[in-house]
């Protein structure tokens, strides 16, 4: 399988497990036997960040993805191949820019790549998924993003899943200033989205820009590994990760967000905190 997926596509520094065989010096089947999986077939990536469960390479995912273990979940954010991938903001009648023009969102990510993604995890949610019915099958399990956005603004974000279980959704404000890549999801988000599979333990973000998964699988203590092909990305990630003072305040903000009710949600600004804390007591 992995001879396969490496020639489909034309990529090099591939090995079966059969040339990894013929690799042992003077081919000694005994010696083969004895030797641990994990020492003959090795990644031939050295992470571009490895600590605390948390695994950042810097590199193209179709690489590395059919090297790397089953996940529980895939949670990723792919190119839509809409140009949003910096320069002018889309905001109406601002002059500021959305960082530098980078190129990367110019097409999407090929059919081939998608089937990794899929063979890489039991439960996948992909954002953007509305630009990619084209290579994923059919789901009832879609998960909405209400933006809050108004004017003609899109009024939210579209993800597919392939969880057996009804439309989802979820409602926050898009994060619009103080961002490190021009289509950052806010934390919030992200961490809805684990919340809605309790049962995984290990997560991958095979297109990881700045690393919200990463930062919201280090937040509720899972495995997680992030592939980005930009360096410039990986080190915003390494950086949001080293941030530790963050974690706890984060994860309670959160999980009182996600527990206040959609009508408390919009009218927050005319509650104050006290109030807030007596609803959830409430609800609990």
């Amino acid at each position: 399988m992995l001879e396969q997926v490496g020639r489909t596509l034309g990529l090099t520094g591939l090995r079966t497990k059969d040339e990894d065989k013929r690799m042992v010096s003077g081919n000694d089947e005994k010696a083969m036997a004895a030797t641990p999986v994990e020492a003959i077939v090795r990644l031939p990536f050295e992470p571009y960040y490895d600590q605390d469960g948390i695994t950042i390479y810097n590199a193209d995912c179709r690489k590395v993805l059919p090297w790397l273990e089953r996940f529980d979940l895939l949670l990723t954010d792919p190119p839509y191949g809409i140009g949003e991938d910096g320069g002018a903001q889309r905001t109406r009648g601002s002059k500021r820019k959305n960082g530098p023009k980078m190129g990367w969102d110019a097409t999407r990510p090929g059919r081939s790549v998608f089937e990794l993604m899929i063979e890489a995890a039991d439960t996948h949610i992909i954002w953007g998924g509305n630009y990619f019915a084209d290579m994923l099958p059919a789901t009832r399990g879609w998960l909405y993003w209400e933006k809050l956005m108004g004017g003609d603004f899109s009024d939210g974000e579209l993800a597919w899943t392939s969880r057996d279980a009804v439309l989802k959704q979820f409602t926050k404000a898009k994060q619009t200033s103080d961002r490190l890549h021009p289509t950052q999801k806010p934390l919030a988000v992200i961490q809805w989205c684990l919340s809605l599979v309790p049962e995984a333990r290990s997560v991958l973000d095979p297109f990881m820009g700045s690393g919200t998964t990463l930062v919201a699988a280090k937040v509720h203590g899972l495995k997680a590994v992030g592939i980005e092909i930009n360096r410039t990305y990986c080190e915003a990630a390494v950086n949001r990760l080293k941030q530790k003072t963050l974690w706890q305040v984060k994860r309670t903000r959160v999980i009182l967000r996600a527990s206040i009710p959609r009508r408390i949600n919009r009218h927050r600004s005319n509650l104050d905190a006290r109030q807030i804390r007596d609803m959830i007591t409430a609800l609990a």
